[in-house]
């Protein structure tokens, strides 16, 4: 089904740019807050007790965009963009009563997972304003194909007055599902700041329709994203 989005939105942006009236060509920033299936965890082991939590993180993205103007209030938008965006496994660890472990003091172990992919957006957007105005508002929504490309861990372990940190990278190691496809829906602005160069603020909620499986475990990033792009019309 994935492959077949990427084929689809390569030759819908083929076609489509030949009845285009207008266009545009410029880069994007993604701001992302992204948090995942939220549960708990309780477990334990012959030493400790342990709860863990996924909790929400925020992440940097962005890319080239292309956009096609067809008539004065509609626009798709398509680019090629890097995503990364990521969560933070927190767990807590209590050591039991009867534990043989030297080390009896509760300690925190930090992880933020950051999940890196290329992407291609298909989203249309529809201007509630004539796209010549100073600021048009805009109401955008479509899909967004990726591929897994490489996972990031930022661990930052604590136990007492003790502070440790580490960074480990693993492309596609533990990750079963490299290709995805999310649904978005949003509403921003377009800012005209001359004839030729505008400024966009779309934010959006994206949600991921297919679910992605790591260590056995299977779950699903749901994202908060402010798009902002800065574009040259044509």
């Amino acid at each position: 089904m994935l492959r077949t989005f990427f084929l689809l939105a390569f030759f819908l942006a083929i076609s489509t740019s030949l009845f285009a009236q207008r266009g545009m060509i410029g880069a994007s920033i993604n701001t992302d807050f992204t948090y995942t299936s939220s549960y708990t965890l309780y477990n334990s082991d012959p030493n400790y007790s342990y709860v863990e939590k996924r909790l929400p993180a925020f992440s940097l993205g962005g890319g080239g965009c292309l956009g096609l103007y067809f008539g004065k209030r509609f626009f798709l938008l398509t680019g090629i963009e890097r995503s990364a965006r990521a969560f933070v496994v927190n767990t807590k660890y209590t050591p039991n009563n009867n534990s043989n472990n030297n080390a009896n003091s509760p300690f925190t172990d930090n992880i933020k997972q950051t999940f890196y992919s290329w992407e291609i957006p298909m989203l249309g957007n529809f201007m509630l304003t004539n796209r010549d105005n100073k600021v048009s508002f805009i109401i955008s929504g479509g899909f967004l194909g990726g591929a897994y490309s490489l996972e990031t861990y930022k661990e930052k372990y604590s136990s007492g007055n003790t502070v440790t940190t580490g960074l480990t990278a693993s492309p596609e190691k533990q990750m079963d599902t490299k290709l995805y496809l999310d649904g978005s829906l949003g509403i921003g602005c377009k800012i005209n700041l001359d004839d030729r160069v505008s400024l966009f603020f779309i934010p959006n909620y994206r949600h991921t329709l297919t679910s992605m499986q790591e260590y056995g475990q299977t779950f699903k990033l749901n994202t908060i994203t402010v798009r902002t792009m800065l574009v040259y019309n044509f």
